[in-house]
């Protein structure tokens, strides 16, 4: 498997984000840190991650023994023709049948859903959009989905890029609609036959390393403060949380 992670990492690295071993390692972290202990718990085997870059989180997943896939819109043949778990498509229109997967997970993925020009723009039918993603999250999940993405009501964007692949800060109003709040969320999967179960505790997901670099380790305290909060219900959906984890669970489970 390691010699399949190196390759797939050589052949398939597309975001700007995953242009060199560090920023690889920090993905790496996040699924072994936050994903992994998230499966165990809820005893899934069978996982999809919608969204998924390069493919880290799938090839990380399946090197601790998880039948794990991933779909991705930017793959591009060499590596989907290589990597069978690997699916070039959209999360609008997944290939797999109804409740093939004990959980399906998505990061920092949905905000992107149903924008134009690097998230700067909606399109003017994002709502069908992110409707028919949330949709399929439902339908081809049998017990559990993981949503992960920045909170409406929070006045900064912390995982903002801007029309060149920039990563940065984005102050916003809590009535646009760029990004989506818990209540959305929560009411968006309720069409589709899931309750919101939990708030998850976010450790080990964020290094916060663009926090340190523009704000110190002050602000990096501050930071990793109030995401060990968003695991309270009363402070999670509320504009003191910067970031969403989300556990939504099928209430009619098999």
């Amino acid at each position: 498997m390691q010699n399949q992670w190196t390759s797939l990492l050589k052949d398939s690295v597309i975001w700007k984000g995953y242009d060199d071993q560090h920023s690889i390692e920090v993905a790496r972290l996040k699924i072994q840190n936050f994903i992994v202990p998230q499966l165990q718990r809820l005893n899934a085997t069978r996982i999809l991650e919608v969204g998924c870059g390069s493919g880290v989180g799938p090839v990380v997943l399946r090197e601790s023994g998880f039948e794990a896939y991933g779909i991705d819109p930017h793959f591009k043949d060499d590596v989907t023709d290589t990597y069978s778990f690997l699916i070039s498509g959209e999360g609008k229109r997944i290939p797999f049948p109804d409740r093939h997967f004990d959980l399906v997970y998505s990061l920092e993925t949905i905000e992107h859903v149903g924008t134009r020009d690097g998230m700067l723009e909606l399109a003017e039918d994002y709502q069908i959009e992110r409707r028919l993603f949330i949709r399929e999250l439902c339908r081809v999940s049998s017990r559990h989905v993981i949503i992960t993405t920045p909170n409406k009501y929070f006045p900064v964007d912390e995982h903002h890029v801007d029309m060149h692949g920039n990563p940065g800060f984005r102050v916003h109003s809590p009535f646009e609609n760029k990004t989506l709040s818990a209540r959305e969320l929560r009411n968006g999967f309720r069409e589709f036959g899931f309750e919101l179960d939990a708030f998850l505790n976010p450790r080990g997901y964020y290094q916060l390393e663009r926090v340190k670099k523009k704000f110190g380790r002050i602000g990096s305290l501050v930071s990793d403060g109030l995401l060990r909060l968003s695991s309270n219900r009363l402070i999670g959906g509320s504009f003191l949380n910067p970031h969403l984890f989300l556990l939504f669970r099928r209430l009619d489970r098999a």
